[in-house]
């Protein structure tokens, strides 16, 4: 519960820094150490380390495309992404061990769905409304895991992926769904009032699209489980 509250209240100041700063050179800043952190882990949790060149290409690729998306670096991405791959699968064949190889693809995954989803989350906020919908996103994953925990925890019986997340239950998720539906719903009457002039909400995109986004969360919550699972690790790190 503890570790909860204190990873929510970093989270929050987090998305609140961004979000004040959202068009300096703070966020891109923000994001490339979001994406190092998060390089970081991935690479321990998937116990590929031992490679140095691959974590050494992985850290520069994380925290070098929040730099290309703002613009403070005329590279197109293409082209940065395809030479991400390349050196990645050079730094592997360097260190080449067949009972090692999975792991480096598992983390080859992790780190550029990690990459690629911090540039999507710097690329709504130039859309219109974007502060909405960067802050649907964010609550769609955060409500939806409290939710969850809080539910299962208090009423969870039915376990529905006990290889892979013991403590998972049919009515965790659901708690979290609504949870998660309620406030985002709450949410859009709020900033449509405040930051968008009354504007008429469209309560059945609003519905699907949390419902998605919030499914899609814990479907991502459980393939981070799976790959600690598959490598024994409890958890992904302290920070």
């Amino acid at each position: 519960m503890k570790t909860r509250l204190i990873t929510a209240g970093v989270a929050s100041a987090i998305v609140i820094t961004l979000l004040v700063f959202r068009f300096t050179i703070a966020l891109p800043i923000g994001l490339a150490i979001i994406g190092g952190i998060g390089v970081f882990e991935i690479i321990r949790a998937a116990k590929v380390q031992y490679n140095i060149p691959l974590f050494i290409i992985s850290e520069i690729f994380a925290m070098l495309v929040p730099f290309i998306n703002a613009a403070y670096l005329d590279i197109p991405f293409e082209p940065v992404l395809y030479t991400f791959f390349a050196l990645f699968a050079g730094s592997v064949l360097i260190k080449f061990d067949t009972n090692r190889l999975p792991r480096c693809f598992v983390a080859f995954l992790m780190i550029f769905s990690l990459v690629f989803g911090l540039s999507c989350a710097h690329n709504i906020f130039y859309w219109n409304h974007g502060m909405f919908y960067f802050l649907l996103a964010a609550f769609c994953a955060f409500i939806t895991d409290s939710g969850a925990y809080f539910v299962g925890s208090s009423v969870g019986k039915t376990h529905f992926a006990p290889t892979v997340s013991p403590n998972k239950t049919l009515e965790g998720s659901i708690g979290g769904l609504a949870s998660s539906l309620i406030v985002n719903i709450v949410f859009a009457f709020v900033y449509s009032y405040i930051f968008a002039d009354g504007a008429k909400i469209n309560f059945g995109v609003l519905i699907i699209t949390v419902i998605l986004a919030s499914l899609a969360g814990m479907i991502g919550d459980l393939f981070a489980s799976a790959v600690k699972r598959t490598y024994n690790i409890k958890d992904y790190g302290s920070i």
